[in-house]
């Protein structure tokens, strides 16, 4: 999954720079089905939920989120986890780039959404033991819960009305 996030850059858009890959991945390493999610996958529950489906047993995200978008992989990192009652280790890049300054961040979140470990403003490493299959103690399991898309009544707005104008083009 990629995005046209516009940020003040002379190298483009990611669409440019990568292509976007046509399916996702549990892979599996001595048991352990991890659930691999890159950067911008972590922003949606959909690729989450997916994974979980799949039969990962824990989520793992790597990023090179830069600022001022650190708080939003915080926020999102925790919130896939606790969605889908798994584990979620994020890693994130610290420091500062050619052009952008990245914000670290690097955390392992408990399936009930908890943080167990987070590094600092430097580089460090985080040694965690999880206990795999990690399943909440306290909350349902969303995924046996989850309804099938309901219909949408009354009046509808067109996507395209729903996205707000460009920074660099405000006719779109």
């Amino acid at each position: 999954m990629l995005t046209d996030i516009e940020v003040e850059s002379s190298s483009g858009s990611e669409r440019d720079a990568y292509i976007p890959g046509d399916d996702l991945l549990v892979v599996d390493h001595e048991g352990l089905r991890m659930g691999l999610m890159i950067c911008f996958d972590a922003e949606f529950p959909e690729v989450a939920r997916a994974l979980a489906r799949a039969g990962a047993d824990l989520l793992v995200t790597i990023s090179a989120n830069m600022e001022p978008f650190g708080r939003d992989h915080h926020v999102f990192t925790m919130a896939r986890a606790l969605e889908n009652g798994l584990p979620h280790a994020y890693v994130n890049q610290i420091g500062h780039g050619e052009e952008f300054t990245f914000t670290g961040g690097t955390m392992a979140v408990s399936a009930d959404g908890d943080l167990l470990a987070e590094a600092g403003l430097t580089e460090e490493v985080l040694a965690l033991k999880l206990q795999i299959p990690a399943k909440s103690s306290v909350r349902p399991d969303y995924l046996e819960q989850v309804r099938p898309p309901l219909p949408v009544t009354g009046e509808t707005v067109p996507p395209s009305a729903n996205v707000p104008p460009s920074r660099n083009n405000p006719e779109t």
